[in-house]
């Protein structure tokens, strides 16, 4: 949970003896006024700090609120010193409407625990902010266990737009961000090394520049014939695109490449993009998609549209392609789905439209609402729906929304 300015003559959060603190985790607070405590005021335990780096529930906090506590970013040289601030929260704005020019520059590197970075105080893709340009443009290096990123669009990067990789359990979740004109040879690259056992054969791909900063030297290692340890699935590793979006991307390897984590889609579209092999590939892993699309995009080089060696058991969701042109595939060669190397079988995206869409949009009509609403809860499961700014729904005369 989190508090944001607010007063009280005794203490933000207190509990006598007479009550029992079951959990106190995850909690946020800044520019909090207390008499006594600005955190938890525990008797048996005295003032226990908010202590969480970041608030995870920004989203129905009004802007003019967040933004009183939370000044906002659009500058590259202020982003670099606050992701590196070890002295407070490390729960960063970007500003509506801005472009960071990654030209020429570093990328910025995530070094520090429960980092969060979000477009906007809602974390919105329609507050527009963009890293633009440059060869890479965020890495989270070796180390870091929980990250969030939300809203931002990576556009136009040269080699590798983002970067993560790790030895520890981590999670990092990006949500309803975009990956937009990138080129080079990926734009996501993940690599968990615990679940990796190598018998290198080739040299790495990536930059000799980048490998040694990003990868801390280890760069080679994630490289050639890779072997599963027994009893090491990566459960520890969870890597999560939740309404992302990959558009008009060219690059020589897939968009997603992985290797050693769990891999997690929901409701991501795929769309126009131009690759050399499958447009995800997931080596030593595990890997869930569900309610995602793939349209009009160019494969090159192999035969699927996602290649894994491994299938999560709630993988077979509602998945949507079509028109994919194989380039160098003749079409009853090809698979239009995931191809699970494990088994040697392909699991085709075959549902009849993009639930993608439902998500990516917002809405200024009842009735496309009503519809959209309904044709979610008929797959058995829920959505979300997001009302555009400024507009008015007129629902005078028509049939209301009935939830399930």
């Amino acid at each position: 949970s989190c508090f944001l300015g607010n007063t009280a003559t005794g203490s933000t959060i207190s509990l006598d003896q007479s009550a029992s603190l079951l959990r106190n985790e995850d909690n946020f607070g800044i520019g909090n006024d207390a008499g006594i405590c600005e955190g938890l005021n525990y008797e048996d335990s005295g003032c226990l700090e908010l202590s969480s780096r970041f608030c995870t529930s920004t989203i129905g906090i009004p802007y003019d609120v967040f933004s009183t506590f939370t000044s906002c970013i659009a500058d590259y040289s202020e982003l670099s010193e606050a992701l590196s601030d070890e002295s407070s929260a490390i729960n960063i704005q970007l500003c509506p409407g801005s472009t960071i020019d990654m030209v020429g520059r570093d990328p910025f590197q995530i070094t520090l625990d429960d980092t969060s970075i979000f477009c906007g105080h809602d974390g919105s893709r329609l507050n527009e902010c963009h890293l633009n340009g440059g060869e890479s443009q965020i890495t989270v290096g070796i180390g870091v266990q929980r990250v969030r990123i939300s809203g931002v669009t990576f556009s136009r990067s040269t080699q590798v737009a983002v970067v993560l990789s790790s030895q520890n359990p981590l999670s990092i979740e990006f949500m309803k961000c975009s990956w937009v004109a990138c080129k080079g040879e990926s734009s996501v690259q993940i690599f968990f090394q615990n679940n990796i056992t190598d018998s290198p054969t080739s040299s790495p791909t990536m930059p000799e520049e980048l490998s040694d900063d990003v990868f801390s030297g280890t760069g080679a290692d994630f490289f050639g014939q890779r072997q599963l340890e027994d009893n090491k699935r990566p459960d520890s590793a969870l890597i999560k695109f939740d309404q992302c979006s990959f558009m008009e991307n060219e690059v020589t390897s897939s968009l997603l490449s992985n290797v050693g984590a769990l891999l997690d889609l929901q409701s991501c579209s795929f769309t126009s993009n131009t690759v050399g092999q499958a447009l995800i590939s997931s080596e030593v892993s595990t890997i869930s998609i569900s309610g995602s699309c793939f349209e009009d995009n160019e494969i090159d080089g192999t035969t699927n549209l996602v290649s894994s060696d491994g299938i999560s058991e709630d993988f077979l969701g509602s998945n949507f392609q079509s028109n994919n042109n194989f380039l160098s595939s003749p079409p009853d060669e090809v698979c239009n789905g995931l191809f699970d190397s494990s088994k040697n079988e392909c699991n085709l995206f075959d549902v009849r439209f993009c639930e993608a869409h439902l998500d990516s949009a917002c809405f200024t009509n009842w009735e496309k609402l009503l519809k959209s609403v309904e044709i979610t809860q008929s797959l058995g499961h829920g959505g979300t729906f997001t009302l555009c700014k400024d507009s008015t729904l007129f629902a005078d005369s028509l049939v209301g929304i009935k939830l399930s």
